[in-house]
């Protein structure tokens, strides 16, 4: 004989001690900024101990991470690009760039399209021939108007400046990405500037007579 009475009492019992057991929400540490006891100072939030870096926080890679070598701007990635990369730097790409770039590079994105500043195309001439470490220096520090002259000269070189042309990104995509993304914007400029001569015959077949799909057949069926 079943006693629904005795359910009842079972779930009651539960909720009580899920209740009481309440020290996984009132946890023994301390929230961002809150006073502490413990310290002198009564300062929860700490400072590093002095002459200590967090595990892998040093970014002595200055290719990595600064798009330099030798005080220079980076004539070469730091990484073999390979077509994995060039589908991730599609990616971000297409998530940071695009809006305003454009799906092909000649600045006439979206948000340009409804009265945001043009960029120059990719395909110009300075940036044809830019260094893959100055298109780095832009998304690290970003590109100024208040800086901006001929050609190279607008990189930011002003902390706290918030007139950007182009902001920095590099601490939302990651100094990887960056590079990934940079290999993208190349493989575009690529794709709008090599000569058909250079092409070899196969790229030149392909591009002379692209495949297209079929069309599938509608399925048939009475209505």
């Amino acid at each position: 004989m079943k006693r629904p009475y005795l359910y009842g009492f079972a779930a009651l019992f539960i909720i009580a001690v899920g209740c009481a057991r309440d020290d996984m929400w009132y946890q023994k540490k301390l929230e961002t900024y809150e006073k502490s006891e413990f310290f002198e100072d009564g300062v929860g939030t700490r400072l590093p101990v002095e002459g200590t870096v967090a595990m892998g926080s040093i970014q002595d890679d200055k290719l990595m991470h600064e798009g330099t070598e030798g005080g220079a701007e980076a004539t070469r990635f730091p990484f073999r690009v390979t077509k994995e990369k060039l589908e991730r730097g599609k990616n971000r790409y297409e998530a940071f760039c695009q809006p305003c770039h454009g799906i092909t590079g000649d600045g006439l994105g979206m948000i340009v399209q409804r009265g945001y500043k043009q960029p120059q195309p990719f395909t110009a001439e300075h940036l044809m021939s830019a260094a893959p470490g100055y298109f780095f220096r832009v998304l690290k520090v970003g590109y100024s108007e208040a800086n901006s002259g001929q050609k190279l000269s607008g990189l930011n070189t002003s902390e706290g400046k918030t007139d950007f042309v182009h902001p920095p990104l590099l601490k939302k995509v990651g100094a990887e990405d960056t590079w990934a993304t940079i290999a993208f914007i190349r493989a575009l400029q690529l794709s709008q500037s090599t000569p058909m001569s250079e092409l070899s015959p196969e790229e030149l077949d392909s591009v002379q007579n692209p495949k297209t799909e079929e069309p599938k057949e509608a399925a048939s069926g009475g209505h």
